[in-house]
């Protein structure tokens, strides 16, 4: 004769099963969150390290710093061999892990405008005494946006990311370092 399993036992295993998945999730999201925070960090200071070689060739075409990334595109876009600067600049940065010949592609200016951690344009500031030039994120400490899973599935906001300063250079000297 067969032997019959207790009632409970099913809705024992179901649960089993669902405390696997939340302690898997509690594991993974916390790590996917501080992965995204550290990229985020790290996308930010690359993106001020070429807000200043922008800055320092616009200085070097115009005898002044830009106050606005516009004014960086727009020189851009209006004299070549600035273009040509930037883009030699730029492509030394971004390169394809994989590609074996080397070849190199350049940033879009565009990419320059906002930090990637606020969302906000970059500060800029400028003045006739030392330091002479500083670009920051702007970024309200302590301040919280939200998470998202896989990048589309908005978490609950007990999962939100926390928005860290990534930090400044202040005339070419970097704050992380």
């Amino acid at each position: 004769m067969a032997e019959r399993k207790a009632r409970g036992s099913i809705i024992l295993e179901v649960l089993i099963v669902i405390m696997l998945v939340v302690l898997a999730a509690s594991l993974y999201i916390p790590k996917a969150i501080w992965n995204a925070q550290d990229v985020e960090i790290e996308t930010s200071r690359r993106w001020m390290g070429h807000l200043w070689t922008a800055e320092t060739a616009f200085k070097s075409k115009t005898k002044n710093y830009a106050q606005t990334v516009d004014e960086i595109i727009a020189l851009a876009l209006d004299d070549t061999s600035y273009k040509s600067m930037l883009d030699q600049f730029y492509t030394s940065s971004i390169t394809d892990e994989d590609d074996s010949t080397g070849m190199l592609f350049p940033m879009p200016l565009d990419s320059l405008r906002v930090c990637p951690i606020s969302g906000e344009p970059f500060t800029i500031a400028t003045t006739d005494s030392t330091p002479a030039l500083s670009i920051s994120c702007p970024v309200e400490e302590g301040g919280f946006k939200p998470f998202y899973l896989f990048g589309k599935y908005e978490m609950p906001d007990f999962f939100r990311m926390e928005m860290k300063n990534s930090g400044q250079i202040v005339d070419g000297k970097l704050s992380w370092e």
